[in-house]
């Protein structure tokens, strides 16, 4: 005697499988479609706008590293504020866009309690605040736009931890330099 293997509770969990790919398909199909149709410059230039016309950065470090995987979060902060000032990128407190450098991590130890290193994520993005406005010029909103981002996962002893993220900070503060003076130029 065969056994009925589609039963009604099998295809109604079917369908709804289909039905829910379909749906992501298409999300999918219409980013990309999206993507070719405002083309990769689009998204270029806009974003070297968005810098072309920024005046002044704010630089701020964000320490959420636990365990003695960060020692030096101002000595990181002067780093980058340094790097920013010698290629003429002005530094203010009260600067529109915000260069944010955030670290977040742990200490891991061995099963015997012996330090074994740190894991954690580093990154540094731009960001600044973005009015839309009505026809009439009335603000409508604000929108937290972000312009430059990079962030790496690290995991290693704490001395290379600590190694990584000053390397990081320099190589990515050296590429949000570069994307700065570019946008001065167009």
């Amino acid at each position: 005697m065969a056994r009925e293997i589609l039963t009604p509770g099998a295809i109604s969990l079917f369908c709804r499988l289909v039905d829910r790919l379909a749906g992501a398909f298409a999300i999918v199909v219409g980013l990309f479609i999206s993507t070719i149709a405002l083309g990769d410059d689009f998204f270029k230039d806009y974003v070297l706008s968005v810098i072309r016309n920024t005046p002044s950065v704010k630089v701020l470090v964000a320490d959420a590293a636990t365990g003695g995987c960060w020692t030096n979060p101002t000595a990181t902060k002067a780093l980058i504020e340094e790097k920013l000032l010698r290629s003429g990128i002005p530094v203010k407190s009260d600067a529109p866009m915000l260069l944010k450098f955030h670290v977040t991590g742990f200490s891991f130890d061995s099963a015997k309690g012996t330090p074994l290193g740190c894991a954690g994520n580093v990154g540094l993005f731009a960001q600044h605040l973005s009015e839309a406005k009505a026809p009439n010029g009335e603000p409508l909103a604000w929108a937290d736009v972000r312009s430059f981002s990079r962030s790496k996962v690290l995991l290693g002893p704490k001395a290379t931890f600590l190694k990584g993220i000053d390397d990081h900070a320099r190589t990515w503060t050296t590429e949000f330099v570069v994307l700065w003076l570019k946008s001065r130029q167009q």
